[in-house]
């Protein structure tokens, strides 16, 4: 109300902000967006694997199964500015309309995320092969799953470090068949963060003040700040032939 009101004041009102029942559409649609844009928050970040990625998916499609149960009976409180609009006691909740929004919402996200639906097994053994029934697992490493079940100190470094270390530190001898299974998921990009941090390198590595860096040296300087592996210093010193002295 306080942008009709100043819209008015400088004599370029809105009349849609004077239609509640418009209102009451705004006001849907920004709850849903808030609560997509937490979603899109959760799935960032560079260590998130794809069973996070799903997790998140499933926790906020169930979350559209609350609201949608919610609002049938005009309860708001998770979406906020519904809630506000509510107490006000300004025209008719607009019923019909969230039904359609949220249920086509939810028709997106079934189709977009079929594939993860499909491969919710492999995802789930991937997560955690402790906790999965070794009958409905790939045979070709029904063996091994039962020997890590059984491994009380495998079990323990699964519950002290993330998946992936848990999965590089496995044993390739005794677990050929999971580690490549494994591989498999945490090579699966979830988001495209990774991509979008790698160029934001690049745009500030190659900027209007280094116009002439040739493309070879940009592919080293990207290689190099995309990398976690710290320089051994004093080996490559030790392994030129020549120094190059700037004076």
């Amino acid at each position: 109300y306080e942008i009709d009101i100043f819209l008015t004041e400088k004599d370029h009102s809105e009349p849609l902000l004077s239609k509640r029942a418009w209102l009451w559409k705004l006001a849907i649609f920004a709850d849903l967006v808030n609560h997509m844009n937490n979603l899109n928050l959760k799935l960032q970040g560079e260590n998130n694997l794809i069973c996070d990625f799903y997790t998140n998916i499933k926790a906020f499609r169930a979350m559209l199964l609350l609201l949608e149960s919610q609002i049938n009976n005009y309860n708001f409180t998770h979406m906020q500015c519904c809630a506000e609009l509510y107490k006000t006691c300004q025209g008719t909740f607009s019923l019909p309309f969230a039904s359609i929004v949220i249920e086509d919402l939810k028709q997106q996200f079934r189709k977009h995320f079929a594939k993860l639906d499909t491969n919710a097994a492999e995802i789930r053994i991937f997560q955690n092969s402790f906790d999965c029934d070794i009958g409905n697992i790939p045979t070709h490493f029904q063996m091994e799953v039962i020997e890590l079940q059984i491994d009380e100190r495998i079990k323990d470094k699964y519950k002290d470090e993330n998946l992936i270390d848990f999965y590089k530190n496995l044993d390739l001898n005794h677990f050929p068949n999971l580690k490549k299974f494994a591989c498999q998921f945490i090579s699966m990009l979830g988001t495209t963060y990774l991509c979008e941090k790698f160029f934001s390198k690049r745009k500030y590595m190659k900027s209007k003040y280094r116009t002439s860096l040739s493309d070879s040296h940009l592919k080293s300087l990207l290689m190099i700040s995309a990398s976690k592996i710290l320089p051994d210093y004093s080996d490559i010193l030790q392994n030129q032939q020549q120094l190059h002295h700037s004076y």
